[in-house]
């Protein structure tokens, strides 16, 4: 009777060691640390254990190794020959290894923050031997690496959010955020008006009814002033203060017109 219970037992916890390394190694550092500053308190206190990650992953493998081998040796008492291979490899792979990996990678940050104690009850009980260890993989790999995302993957990742039904982020959002990303590799050219679709207006044109309804339509806060004689862009009229202007002033002696060479 007793031989069962301690076999129920070791597969919960080789479940509990398998499904536990792979949920807080799927939970990104960098990740965390922001989560942590935006106030997310699971992301909190699940770093005071992944920060070290070299012995959180020592603790783990080798509390999963060590019950794994007891369970062999328990169900070696149950059954023998093939029989017990068997039945301890169904239990362990599909128990031990394929259901609490699948829960624990979908809600890594949930269940790691409700799992906190017990990592540090297993890191307690294995210190003398994954200590050691720990700080030998320290020496070797150095401290774990950063993620890193190109200006093109924060894009890709960008676009995915604004696609997903539970982000707050809009269409307008990811293409201003979108061209932002892209300003240091654009150049002038890239993003000038070609001359030929320019809506610019002759400086001595008299402003009318009819001018200023087409003004309106075009949308456009600011419209160059072309001087014909010397064929090139003289000043820029702004067209918010056309609003209440007197139709029979010519557009050259707006008041706010700008000199193309005082806005450079």
């Amino acid at each position: 009777m007793w031989t069962y219970i301690i076999v129920i037992i070791l597969v919960i916890l080789s479940g509990i060691f398998s499904g536990l390394t792979l949920g807080f190694f799927t939970l990104n550092l960098g990740e965390l640390e922001r989560k942590a500053k935006l106030g997310d308190t699971r992301a909190t206190k699940i770093l005071d254990v992944r920060r070290n990650g070299n012995l959180l992953l020592c603790t783990l493998l080798l509390g999963n190794v060590a019950v794994n081998s007891c369970l062999a040796v328990f169900l070696g008492t149950i059954a023998s020959g093939v029989m017990a291979a068997f039945i301890s490899t169904a239990l362990i792979v599909i128990f031990g290894e394929i259901l609490p990996q699948a829960i624990f990678s979908r809600y890594a940050l949930t269940v790691g923050y409700y799992a906190v104690g017990l990592v540090k009850l297993f890191r307690f009980m294995l210190y003398p031997i994954t200590a050691p260890l720990a700080k030998m993989l320290d020496k070797l790999l150095g401290k774990e690496l950063d993620t890193i995302w190109s200006k093109r993957e924060i894009r890709e990742i960008i676009s995915d959010h604004r696609d997903s039904p539970h982000s707050t982020i809009d269409a307008d959002e990811e293409r201003i955020a979108n061209g932002a990303l892209t300003f240091s590799t654009k150049t002038a050219r890239e993003v000038m008006t070609p001359a030929s679709v320019v809506y610019l207006l002759e400086r001595d044109l008299l402003l009318n009814n009819e001018l200023l309804v087409e003004i309106r339509n075009t949308g456009h806060t600011r419209i160059p002033l072309f001087d014909k004689a010397e064929d090139k862009i003289e000043s820029i009229l702004y067209a918010k203060d056309l609003i209440g202007y007197d139709l029979e002033t010519n557009a050259v002696m707006y008041p706010r017109q700008h000199h193309v060479d005082q806005l450079a």
